[in-house]
């Protein structure tokens, strides 16, 4: 019957989504870091030498979550800021002391893989690292979102419907 065969046709399209997901975690010890990270071309980042005003405008029109901070360049990376805490000592304030809400980095390997980095990541609980090269230079960020969409596919938040 009709029903029967749109029944299937659904469980076979949902084996095949499971199959694939399998497949992509298989994957992981072998997918780069540096083939998902965000460049540090694209790094969104908070330099501590700008104003309030500067400061507070790039955390509204990101719609992102945890920041690299920095002064003056990301080689002088001072560690990460999450935008919740900014928010939160923003209420009732003209200004914000960022200094204050700076968490220290975790760094990785630009060597490491995908896998490696999710494992590591998990075990320090943290959602966000910074990629160095050999020489220590930033290379890049990675986060816990970039690594389940290599799974899962693409995730949308609220924020990413708006843009």
């Amino acid at each position: 019957s009709r029903g029967d065969i749109g029944e299937l046709s659904q469980t076979l399209d949902q084996r095949d989504a499971f199959l694939k997901i399998i497949s992509r975690v298989r994957t992981l010890s072998e997918t780069r870091i540096l083939d998902i990270m965000t460049t540090r071309e694209k790094i969104v980042g908070i330099d501590l030498e700008k104003s309030w005003d500067e400061v507070r405008d790039i955390i509204i029109d990101s719609g992102i979550s945890r920041f690299p901070a920095y002064y003056g360049c990301l080689e002088n990376l001072a560690g990460v800021i999450y935008t919740r805490e900014i928010v939160a000592a923003a209420v009732g304030r003209r200004e914000v002391d960022l200094k204050r809400h700076i968490r220290p980095a975790f760094f990785i390997e630009e060597s490491d893989t995908a896998l490696e980095t999710y494992r590591k990541l998990v075990a320090r609980h943290v959602h966000i690292a910074v990629v160095v090269g050999d020489d220590f230079s930033v290379k890049g960020i990675v986060t816990m979102e970039d690594l389940l969409e290599e799974i899962f596919g693409s995730i949308l938040d609220e924020y990413d419907l708006k843009r």
